[in-house]
C-alpha cells in the first residue's frame, strides 16, 4: 500500500505530527528518554537484571537474547534491502529504493531499529511476566513515537519495526520455551 501510494499518507501524517510538537514545547529531553528504551544496551540492563532476579535464568534469558537478536536482525535485514532514506534527509518526502546496497545503507529508515527492539523487548517480557504488559507495552510505544516525534522516522516505520519486533520475538519466545522448558510441576 505504502510502495502504491509513494506513500502519501504517511508523509501527510509524519508532516501534521512534527507541526503538532513544533506548536508546543514539549522538552527534547523527554524523547531522548523514551528513545533510551530502544537502545541494545538498555535491553541488555533489562537483561542483566532478568538474570540477577528471575528464577528462571537459565531459560529466560538466552531466549531474551536470541529473540531480540533475531528480531533486529531481520529489522536490519530489511533496512538494507528496502533502502528508504530518512524523513529529515528528504524534508518528509518519501524516497523507497529497493535494495540500495550494503555499501550504502547507512542511517536508512524502514524498519525503525529502535521501534523493533523496544517491541521485542516488551514482548519477552510481556511472555514470560504477563502482570508487567500494563508497563511494557506503553513504554515500547512510547520508545517508537519519540522516532517520530524526534523526526528520525515515518509512522510505517515505527508501525512495521513495532509489528516485527513483536512478532518474531514472541513466536521465539514461544517455539524455544516450548521445546526446551521443563514441565512444571
Amino acid at each position: 500500500i505504502l510502495l502504491a501510494t509513494n506513500a502519501h499518507l504517511d508523509t501527510v501524517a509524519w508532516l501534521s505530527t512534527r507541526s503538532f510538537l513544533n506548536a508546543r514545547d514539549v522538552p527534547a529531553r523527554l524523547w531522548d528518554f523514551f528513545k533510551l528504551f530502544g537502545n541494545p544496551w538498555c535491553t541488555a540492563a533489562i537483561f542483566t537484571l532478568l538474570f540477577i532476579l528471575s528464577r528462571r535464568r537459565l531459560l529466560i534469558v538466552p531466549v531474551a537474547i536470541a529473540a531480540t537478536s533475531l528480531a533486529g536482525g531481520i529489522g536490519a535485514l530489511i533496512r538494507i534491502i528496502d533502502g528508504r532514506y530518512r524523513p529529515t534527509h528528504t524534508d518528509g518526502a518519501n524516497h523507497w529504493v529497493l535494495f540500495r546496497g550494503f555499501h550504502d545503507g547507512v542511517d536508512l529508515s524502514f524498519p525503525s531499529g529502535h521501534a523493533t527492539l523496544a517491541f521485542a523487548t516488551a514482548a519477552v517480557l510481556v511472555y514470560f511476566f504477563p502482570r508487567t504488559k500494563w508497563f511494557d507495552i506503553p513504554l515500547a510505544a512510547a520508545c517508537a513515537f519519540s522516532r517520530v516525534a524526534q523526526q528520525a522516522h515515518f509512522y510505517s516505520d515505527i508501525l512495521f519495526g513495532a509489528l516485527l519486533g513483536w512478532t518474531i520475538a514472541w513466536w521465539t519466545c514461544h517455539l524455544i520455551n516450548t521445546r526446551f522448558a521443563s514441565p512444571q510441576k
